[in-house]
């Protein structure tokens, strides 16, 4: 009654209560249904329980190849109770991490594991591993690795902070209660108000672009300092390293709210694309001091995400509050599609590493959708994982391994699924090689199990035939005992 003011809510509050519930009910029955079908839908499959909710991850530096192993980094972060106090520099309780771990994948069509779905959502994966605990100055809620350097990383705070970590030097730390932040290489400095997604390293060069919530796009050069964070070893003296705060060298404004996220062009560092809350799509030259292209209004809700194709720079990909994604062609600006297929506002999307085919986003539907934008019936999502139970928080293909994916969620909603999760999966590439090619796979799998089960019944027949009784005062017990094997077909398990 404090909360509604009158007695008469109570009944809207108890159905709002009640459809919550049997959201939730479904949600869990809807789970259930999708880890039965793991062995089917997917080529691997690895789910690993954080004591924390994650608010962010990545792929990191490749570490080996064998033939049947991939070996490669995984950044992600955690968030604790603890209060991180800005004066002193220390948390008060456990503090939050920039985590480095390790993780093991078997190479696609390596294995054929029947027990892919068989796991616990409380147990971690033996096969991620953390090598490397930073103590971060908040609660980190985003990650970008440079590609020029996979050690070198960036991440934003609830701050209007950006830091700059060199992950091969800095020290390993433990995750105990009142712990000193680390020391980043460099502070970015430049924002007047708190930056808390938008982030992105130029591929072509050494630029990194933020945006946040004083409508900014900020784009420093880390020329000057490349040196620094490249270093093999620590400095000797840190502290002195550590007070560089480095200034933008371009400020762009024209975003009238919030920005939500930005992308630098796959081929160009001196071009830039930004998106936020007032539903605007800005391009940026550095060469001019204004907005080069404005498309406003292009969803009606917020802008929470924006991706540049790779394989084809002219277009770009847009999520929105209003569960919608728009590709949009830079040189007419016009939307060449719009793709619905979330339940829920859309968070990230992604373009395939290399293909501008593919394209893959997450919702608060808790849904990352896979779609072929080019497939014989227009458009359309080809595959749709649902191992996650709360809405994605993070997501990303493998760089160099395509339809390699690791996302993770914040799981911390619902007290009995713990702190969040880690995944890393791989769809089954029945979803995407060729038809013909599935088709013939299919068709000889068929004749194989055919084969197989011909030859189980004729070893059934022969053991039936082996074992008659002969005809004496017990053979009405032989014949009861034989009843199995009459038909002469033993059971099998074709999958």
């Amino acid at each position: 009654r404090r909360v509604h003011g009158d007695l008469e809510s109570a009944p809207c509050v108890l159905s709002c209560v009640s459809a919550r519930m049997d959201a939730t009910s479904d949600m869990f029955a809807r789970y259930t249904i999708w880890k039965s079908h793991i062995p089917y839908l997917y080529d691997f499959f690895l789910n690993h329980n954080l004591e924390w909710p994650s608010g962010a991850s990545r792929w990191g530096a490749h570490l080996y190849s064998s033939d049947t192993i991939l070996k490669q980094q995984i950044f992600f972060s955690n968030r604790t109770d603890g209060e991180f106090n800005q004066t002193t520099k220390t948390w008060q309780g456990y503090p939050a991490l920039l985590l480095l771990a390790e993780a093991e994948v078997p190479l696609a069509r390596v294995t054929v594991d029947r027990k892919l779905g068989q796991f616990s959502e409380q147990s971690k994966s033996p096969h991620v591993n953390i090598v490397k605990r930073i103590v971060h100055p908040g609660d980190v809620n985003c990650i970008r690795v440079w590609s020029h350097n996979p050690n070198i990383v960036a991440t934003h705070s609830d701050s209007p902070l950006v830091y700059m970590w060199n992950t091969e030097t800095q020290p390993n730390r433990q995750s105990r209660s009142g712990a000193d932040v680390s020391e980043p290489e460099l502070t970015l400095a430049g924002h007047d108000g708190v930056a808390d997604y938008a982030l992105d390293f130029a591929r072509t060069g050494p630029f990194i672009a933020s945006g946040g919530r004083d409508k900014k796009v900020l784009v420093w050069g880390l020329q000057d300092y490349q040196s620094h964070l490249n270093m093999q070893e620590a400095p000797s003296n840190k502290r002195r390293l550590l007070d560089r705060c480095l200034q933008p060298r371009f400020v762009f404004q024209g975003h009238t709210a919030t920005v939500e996220d930005v992308r630098f062009h796959p081929e160009d560092e001196r071009v830039l694309c930004s998106v936020g809350d007032d539903r605007a799509i800005i391009i940026w030259d550095v060469r001019q001091a204004t907005a080069a292209v404005k498309m406003p209004k292009m969803h009606s809700h917020d802008i929470n995400c924006v991706d540049w194709c790779v394989a084809n720079s002219n277009q770009l990909a847009t999520g929105s509050s209003d569960k919608s994604i728009k590709i949009v062609d830079i040189r007419k600006t016009s939307v060449l599609q719009t793709l619905k297929g979330h339940g829920g506002g859309v968070t990230t999307v992604q373009w395939a590493p290399s293909s501008d085919r593919y394209l893959a986003s997450s919702g608060e539907d808790t849904y990352i959708n896979i779609w072929d934008l080019q497939g014989s019936g227009g458009s359309q999502v080809i595959f749709q994982h649902a191992g996650h139970r709360t809405p994605i928080v993070d997501f990303q293909w493998n760089p160099k391994n395509p339809w390699l994916f690791t996302s993770t969620s914040d799981d911390s909603v619902h007290a009995e699924l713990g702190g969040g999760t880690l995944q890393i999966w791989r769809p089954t590439d029945l979803i995407y090689r060729q038809e013909e090619e599935v088709l013939i796979e299919l068709t000889n799998h068929l004749k194989a199990a055919e084969k197989e089960a011909a030859a189980a019944h004729a070893t059934a027949g022969a053991e039936h035939v082996t074992s008659v009784p002969t005809a004496d005062k017990n053979s009405e017990d032989d014949n009861n005992s034989s009843t199995v094997h009459r038909n002469g077909v033993a059971p099998m398990n074709i999958s």
